[in-house]
């Protein structure tokens, strides 16, 4: 069964409406060709906000390239809004719930990055309505752990045929400031194969240093599992390059160009 799902744009009547975060976001995996990328389109406050932005980013990485892609910044007015969908000119995500159908297109030519992908459910969605604390706020989401996906990617003149690639979909919305005393980690994890796909997170401080209670979902075989008792340990120090966008983020903080990364992470 498929759960309805949908952006949740609030009500002229919310009087938290000034924080209002929406977010679709697919993560696409290849690891015959050492490749991984994320697709996110969100919307941070509502439409008729005068500060309100839409926010879209396409970041892929391949083992022989490195990181490509950007994040561009615009308003309402630079976008169109559908009932699960959020299109923009460089990036588009929409999701289809009546056939368990995700989709994603992106268009930036400065950074050598276009993809068409077409991705369909191959578990059944997780529904996370409770609000969950972040700041001083809450968020909430919904999340498909794997989808297959089908498409063609093009990362600097270097064109792939995408086939029965995993892929992963979840959908964020909420109230909430950035600039608040909250972090935020997550990864998802999966095999190319019907294996199991294992979903992580939990909330932190800015810092990382004070953790919220984890959560760690695995789902596979027909069946999902939810453990509440989960240990993490994060290993060494990441001494690799890291990418920060958009690169007025990267000069604005450049207090911040050599974060805290483990090396690796045990769970």
């Amino acid at each position: 069964m498929i759960a309805r799902d949908g952006l949740r744009l609030p009500l002229p009547t919310d009087p938290s409406a000034w924080s209002y975060k929406d977010w679709l976001h697919l993560n696409v995996f290849e690891p015959e060709l050492g490749l991984s990328g994320l697709v996110n389109v969100s919307l941070h406050g509502p439409p008729d906000y005068a500060q309100a932005r839409v926010v879209s980013t396409a970041l892929f990485h391949q083992d022989d390239l490195g990181w490509l892609g950007d994040t561009v910044v615009g308003s309402y007015a630079d976008a169109h809004l559908g009932m699960a969908s959020i299109t923009t000119e460089s990036v588009a995500v929409a999701i289809d719930h009546s056939r368990g159908v995700a989709a994603a297109s992106v268009r930036l030519p400065a950074a050598e990055l276009t993809l068409d992908l077409t991705a369909h459910h191959r578990t059944r969605a997780l529904d996370f309505e409770s609000r969950m604390p972040l700041g001083n706020g809450w968020i909430s989401w919904y999340v498909v752990p794997r989808m297959i996906g089908e498409g063609r990617l093009s990362l600097r003149g270097h064109n792939s045929r995408l086939s029965g690639v995993p892929v992963y979909h979840d959908h964020n919305w909420g109230r909430w400031r950035w600039g608040d005393d909250f972090g935020w980690e997550w990864g998802c994890f999966m095999a190319t194969s019907d294996a199991p796909t294992v979903v992580f997170s939990r909330t932190t401080d800015r810092t990382h240093r004070r953790l919220d209670t984890p959560s760690l979902h695995v789902t596979g075989f027909g069946a999902v599992r939810r453990f509440h008792r989960v240990a993490v340990e994060h290993l060494g120090s990441f001494l690799g390059h890291v990418r920060r966008v958009p690169g007025a983020l990267a000069a604005l903080h450049q207090d911040r160009r050599r974060p805290r990364l483990p090396s690796s992470i045990e769970i």
